[in-house]
């Protein structure tokens, strides 16, 4: 029997987009785009009365098989916002500070979820990529952990640009391009798949154009509504293993899991805040360690906040560390 709430709401066409995932590992592409296959479905739901269950079932199949669900991504339009720990919350670490006003100047694509196992394990297939046996068995809608920010991470986003026909956005060592594939230090014309810089990730968190209140966590102030931590996870932390994405509430934008589950990655290096105002920042030039937020399913709640920062060296690995894939709109 088909659950109809479970078959996913979208925003409307302007407000989201895909990326294409390879079918399998012979490298097939999709020839139908995600709001097609998309469309395809709500027609049936829409006629639900009249609805042929095994048709409905082939379109869903064909959905989830060609492309994944979770390849969505929300557009965030620019905006203005306070960067930082400005609440004085009393569980804010030095580094949140001081808090200052960030400009984004240009609209980005973010993906709704973060990437899951299935969707990096479709990329190991495609190019060969190195990953154990035991996690190429392993398949489904949980975030995919124990990537490296260098190894792993920005191969990703660079085999998406590819796969695309979009100019890479980083150089074998993590530099952003632009579209000729020179250096540059402008997130604003970096046309690639990437990660989210630390500003556009906590603006996003925050609730981007959309956001209604200042939220201590992503869509709430109660984390046990939009996010997975360390006390409503125990069945997970034995295993070490994070819950399949979108099961909490999402926040403004209709972005899930920004709070908790798994750490995400983003491109910048780790470094101090600076109390002047910042216009498309994408954090410090110097240093080797490299940013990344959000909290996970066995972290404290005070890791899950909005403001809080983390970072990893970018050859490590962690089971309780993801990513979610950017692109900037020109």
């Amino acid at each position: 029997m088909i659950d109809y709430d479970d078959i996913g709401a979208l925003a409307s066409p302007d407000e989201t987009e895909t990326y294409w995932i390879p079918a399998d590992s012979q490298d097939r592409v999709a020839k139908s785009s995600f709001k097609e296959i998309d469309y395809l479905i709500r027609g049936f739901v829409l006629n639900k009365e009249q609805v042929d269950e095994k048709q409905l079932e082939k379109a869903i199949a064909m959905h989830q098989y060609v492309l994944s669900p979770t390849s969505v991504m929300t557009r965030v339009k620019a905006g203005q916002f306070i960067m930082g720990n400005f609440e004085n919350d009393r569980k804010g670490h030095p580094d949140e500070k001081p808090a200052h006003d960030v400009t984004l100047t240009y609209d980005f694509w973010l993906g709704m979820y973060p990437v899951t196992v299935w969707e990096f394990n479709r990329f190991c297939l495609a190019t060969s990529h190195k990953r154990s046996k035991e996690e190429m068995e392993e398949s489904g809608p949980r975030p995919v952990t124990g990537v490296s920010w260098w190894y792993d991470v920005i191969v990703f986003c660079n085999w998406l640009s590819l796969r695309e026909g979009l100019p890479r956005a980083y150089d074998e060592i993590g530099n952003l391009l632009d579209p000729e594939g020179e250096r540059t230090e402008d997130i604003s014309v970096v046309e690639g798949y990437r990660l989210p810089t630390e500003a556009e990730w906590e603006y996003a968190a925050r609730g981007g154009h959309k956001k209604t209140k200042r939220y201590k966590y992503s869509g709430s102030d109660n984390l046990n509504e939009v996010g997975w931590y360390d006390r409503n996870s125990s069945s997970r932390q034995r295993s070490l293993s994070p819950f399949p994405v979108g099961k909490k509430k999402p926040n403004e934008l209709g972005i899930y899991d920004m709070s908790g589950n798994v750490w995400e990655c983003c491109s910048d290096r780790m470094g101090k805040y600076l109390p002047e105002s910042q216009v498309n920042p994408i954090g410090a030039t110097r240093g080797n360690a490299r940013i990344h937020r959000g909290g996970s399913f066995y972290h404290l709640n005070e890791h899950c906040r909005v403001a809080y920062r983390g970072a990893s060296f970018p050859d490590s690995v962690s089971s309780t560390r993801g990513f979610r894939v950017a692109r900037t709109i020109r």
